[in-house]
């Protein structure tokens, strides 16, 4: 090739590579095969239920969410954002429901009641949320757990007319956190409950209202349940360093209550030990029901249809008794052991123990008396 010259060839390989590169893609648009594989790809996710799984993790932005979420042996998490569903959300086959970081509003329709529903040892997991339920009839909403299912709320905030549920060998640990309800005082709070063989644990937090029946049990310590705690049906309430609100007891249920405070007790058929705690107002007890208050100081005592109390080492400022309803007074004495006498003989008792300690008293000085007297002469 001839220095300075140019090659006559080039400028049209140059242009005959643009045109087919034009035709090319003039193809590929035209292309009636891949217009239907797009066109079927696209009903296909038409039809396909949304994958939230995928689209909230990480995502910083509020969304709405209309239908219900099912989750089946995997877990969906919510983490850093705002999500209002419309609907509700079931777990089972071990699934796992994170909410962390987040602000979950639940809008439960009118056909059915459970916001949230877990099975088949599926788990709730609520890390520093903040969860709101809401019901289109104004009726309360519930979260059903069976079947050893858990659930798990920690540094969370719960609000709504809604009752925690927990059944069939469940578990339910919640710490420092708040359940509250709309109107606790008419019985629109916010309740736990729990049946066949479930256990709760509460720590530190503040719940409107909790309930263990049917052999189920709820452990309690540092917290405030403000709207009442009740057993019925053999459940089994263990409260310390607490303050509850009206305390309700019936049906061969069993609680036990230490260094805690309590606005009244309401109690039939059941069995009830308080030790170093208070009552502010009443503790009624009937149905052969039986307290013992140890170290505790109670405002008002009554005892009714074959019930019984016992006050030992306690106070109480008034006693009724009706229906062969009996009061025990008593003290724990280091060599005799607890003594306990009928509150009706308190007065008698009371004076027998003044005439025996001023006899004691009068000896004594006379014995001295005689004592000295010789060498006084």
């Amino acid at each position: 090739m001839v220095e300075g010259k140019v090659n006559p060839l080039k400028p049209k390989i140059v242009l005959l590579f643009v045109l087919l590169s034009v035709a090319m893609l003039l193809l590929m648009w035209t292309d009636p095969f891949l217009e239907k594989r797009f066109i079927h790809r696209s009903a296909d996710r038409e039809n396909e239920q949304p994958n939230l799984l995928m689209s909230l993790v990480n995502s910083y932005q509020n969304v709405t969410y209309i239908g219900d979420i099912v989750v089946e042996n995997e877990t969906y998490l919510v983490e850093n954002m705002e999500l209002h569903l419309i609907g509700n959300i079931t777990a089972r086959n071990n699934a796992t429901v994170i909410i962390r970081n987040s602000k979950l509003v639940l809008m439960i329709g009118a056909s059915h009641r459970e916001a949230v529903e877990l099975k088949d040892t599926s788990k709730f997991i609520a890390e520093n949320a903040t969860i709101y339920f809401q019901s289109v009839s104004d009726d309360s909403s519930e979260i059903t757990i069976t079947d050893e299912a858990q659930v798990n709320i920690t540094e969370s905030s719960l609000f709504g007319w809604t009752y925690l549920i927990g059944g069939r060998n469940s578990k339910v640990f919640i710490a420092n956190s708040i359940a509250k309800g709309p109107e606790p005082n008419r019985l629109r709070e916010f309740g736990i409950v729990t049946r066949d063989a479930a256990n709760a644990r509460i720590e530190n937090s503040t719940i409107d209202r909790v309930e263990a029946r049917e052999q189920s049990s709820i452990y309690v310590t540092k917290s405030f349940v403000p709207s009442a705690l009740l057993t019925e049906g053999g459940g089994i309430i263990e409260i310390e360093n607490s303050d509850v609100g009206s305390c309700l007891l019936s049906g061969n249920s069993n609680i036990r209550i230490s260094n805690s405070t309590l606005e009244n007790i309401d109690f039939g058929g059941a069995t009830l030990y308080v030790k170093d705690s208070s009552v502010n107002s009443s503790a009624s007890a009937y149905d052969n029901s039986k307290i013992w208050f140890q170290s505790t100081r109670v405002f008002h005592v009554h005892a009714y249809e074959n019930s019984t109390v016992w006050l030992i080492n306690s106070g109480a400022r008034y006693i009724d008794t009706s229906g062969d309803g009996k009061v025990y007074v008593g003290w724990q004495l280091p060599v005799f052991g607890i003594v306990v006498i009928p509150h009706t003989w308190i007065l008698v008792f009371q004076v027998v123990f003044y005439l025996a300690i001023a006899v004691i008293i009068i000896a004594s000085s006379v014995l001295i008396v005689l004592r000295w007297k010789p060498r006084l002469i």
